[in-house]
This record gives C-alpha cells, structure tokens and sequence, in this order.
C-alpha cells in the first residue's frame, strides 16, 4: 500500500493515474462512465506511468506490455475491454499517421471504445443470419496513451485527458515505482483491496449516490459530464485510502492530508481541461473568429432597423470614423464608415446573418457578450 501511494508524488499525472487504478475495482459498485487519456511526445514517460497503474494487475505489465494496443481491430478491443471486468484496461500507441484513411480510422475507433465506456454499452449487431451477435463493452476502466488526442469535442469531454510534458514525472521516483511493480508489491497491494471489498459492497452501493451527489457538487466545470469524472475519480481514492487506514499504512489524519492533495491536483486538471474544451468548441471558435473580423475591420455588421452604423457598437461593429471634406460644402465632414463586407445586422444584443438578400429572410442569430 505504502508502494502505491507513491504514485502521488508524481505530480498531477501520478494522481490521475492512482485514482484511476483506485476506482476501476469499484465498478462493481457503480460502473465505470470515464477514461484517462495520456497525450505527450515520446519520451514523456506516459507509458511508462500508465504501466504503473497497470502492474496493479500482476508485474507481468511493466509498461511495456498492455492488454491491448491501438493498432488491434475494434472488434479485438472491445472484447477485451468487456473480459477485463473491474481493473484498469490500458491501450497503448494512439497514434494518427498521416491524413488518410488510417487515421480516420483510428480515431472512429477510438470514439467506439470511449462511447461505449462512457455510455455502459455496445453496438447491436446481427449476424448473416440476421440472429443478433453478443454486445460488448468497457467494464472496467479504459487507459489510453499516445502521441495525439481523440478527435471530438463531445467525445473529449467523456475522457480525462492529461498531456504530459517534458519534466512532468521525476524519472527516479519513476524507476522506484516500476522495481515495486516488478516486485510483484503493487499487485499485492490491489489484491488486499479487492478482499477487503468482498465485504463491503453492498454497504458501499448503498453510500455511493449520496457521496457521489456531494462530489459533483465540488467541482462544476463547463461541460456536464465534467464533475461526475471528478465524483468517480475522488470517490474511488476515499474507499483506497479507508483501506490503507485499515491496515495502518497511513493514519486518519494522513488520509485526509492524501484526500485533500488529490482534491487539489484534480481540480486543477478539470480547470485545464475545461479551458482546452472551450478553445476547441466549434461554437466558440466561430464567435472568435466573428468578433476578429468584426473588429480588424475585415467586415462589418449594420444596425437593423437603420441599416447604418450600430450607435455605440460601430468600432466592435467593424466601422471608423472617416473625415473628408466635401467640395460643395465648407469644412470638415465626419461619419462612421464601413470596413470589409457586410456579413450581418445587430439587433439589440443579437447578430443576425443570413444570405445577405433581404434583412427579415434567411437570418440565423448568435448572443456576443
């Protein structure tokens, strides 16, 4: 226990991967609706720490061997990752090769795993029979590791994704975690744990909705699914460190030390996550891209009652004051101009734009802040 608690000091990375391997057993109780994700270039150690999870399962994975890789079928994958009831079920080398067909491919099936995982369900299929084949999906909870992210907004809010960079994991605590892993000590530690749940896991589902409620309310991220990832995370380290109490690895008053530094280095993932969410959301992407043409001067919106200059919005409107003098008339003469093409109207707080032939025909609207 003491061997596996270590992976706490590893930084941010440790503890997502400590709470990982701490609450795929779990599923048992509540199944598992999340996944870890590992991205960073070669060399970061990511495998090497997503190995140390999976040794809780026996040395034989020492983070070089995997129970599956992402050049395995879809189908090969998602058997195992049905078989691998309630541990921690790691996929190695996502790896996008160029732009064609082998990287679509890729990423589908990286969706198909991650949706069924998220969703506790698999595809319906028939055979040539038309007599339905057995369904499969993740009942543990699937690690993944490689050089890219899976493509998706939607489907990156269904993983936890950490990128590991150059210097994250300290390479001698490291090196001592994998000799504890070879030694056979952290499998040892996942197997006292699993004992000590035989009797409890009624009692445990009967407190994990409540727990659960109360955690999600501790972190509330942008997206739904973002503070049920925390519960399940959070919740899998309590019942971990109730046991290590138990059997005096650590004291009560350390366990609440170990729960609070998890707290925090989770919490600051989901604020890192949540702002990468926002900065890929097509929606936000577009309104970006609208306010930066509007206000560069690359085009302009129109006021729509008036057709003119929006009173008090023509700078971030996409005008400028203009001064030129007219022969006809003496001095200066100043009006607000229009930059670029018109691309939309502002009606109170909403841009409206549409084909550009009528104001009221063909118009879709959008809120700016």
């Amino acid at each position: 226990m003491t061997a596996s608690l270590r992976m706490l000091k590893l930084g941010p990375v440790g503890t997502v991967i400590a709470a990982a391997t701490w609450r795929a057993p779990l599923g048992v109780v509540s199944p598992v609706t999340l996944s870890v994700h590992l991205s960073g270039l070669t060399g970061t150690f990511k495998s090497a720490i997503e190995g140390i999870g999976q040794a809780h399962w026996g040395e034989y994975w020492n983070g070089v061997r995997f129970p599956a890789n992402w050049a395995d079928t879809a189908n090969d994958i998602e058997v195992k990752a049905f078989l691998a009831k309630d541990t921690l079920f790691g996929v190695d080398e996502f790896i996008p090769r160029g732009r064609g067909r082998h990287r679509d491919e890729l990423h589908a099936k990286a969706e198909r795993i991650f949706r069924g995982q998220a969703n506790q369900a698999g595809r319906g299929r028939l055979d040539a029979n038309i007599k339905e084949r057995p369904v499969y999906w993740p009942r543990g909870l699937t690690i993944s590791s490689g050089e890219d992210i899976p493509a998706g907004h939607s489907l990156r809010a269904r993983i936890w994704i950490v990128e590991v960079k150059p210097g994250d994991i300290d390479p001698e605590r490291l090196t001592e975690l994998q000799g504890a892993g070879k030694a056979g000590l952290l499998a040892q530690a996942m197997a006292g744990f699993v004992h000590h749940l035989a009797g409890r896991i009624d009692q445990l589902r009967q407190e994990f909705p409540q727990r659960s409620d109360e955690l999600r309310r501790e972190a509330i991220g942008e997206h739904r699914r973002t503070p049920q990832n925390y519960a399940e995370m959070v919740y899998g380290c309590e019942v971990w460190l109730e046991f290590a109490v138990v059997v005096g690895a650590i004291t009560a008053a350390g366990r609440d030390d170990y729960l609070q530094h998890i707290k925090r280095d989770l919490k600051s993932l989901i604020q890192a996550q949540d702002e990468a969410q926002r900065d890929e959301n097509i929606v936000n992407v577009f309104l970006e891209t609208l306010r930066d043409a509007l206000a560069s001067g690359r085009a302009h919106a129109e006021d729509w009652e008036t057709g003119e200059a929006p009173k008090g919005l023509e700078q971030a409107c996409g005008w400028s004051l203009s001064r030129y003098r007219d022969p006809s008339e003496r001095g200066e003469t100043i009006e607000w101009r229009a930059h670029g093409n018109r691309i939309g109207w502002l009606a109170g707080a909403q841009v409206r734009g549409g084909s550009g032939l009528q104001h009221h025909t063909g118009r879709t609207e959008c809120s700016l802040p």
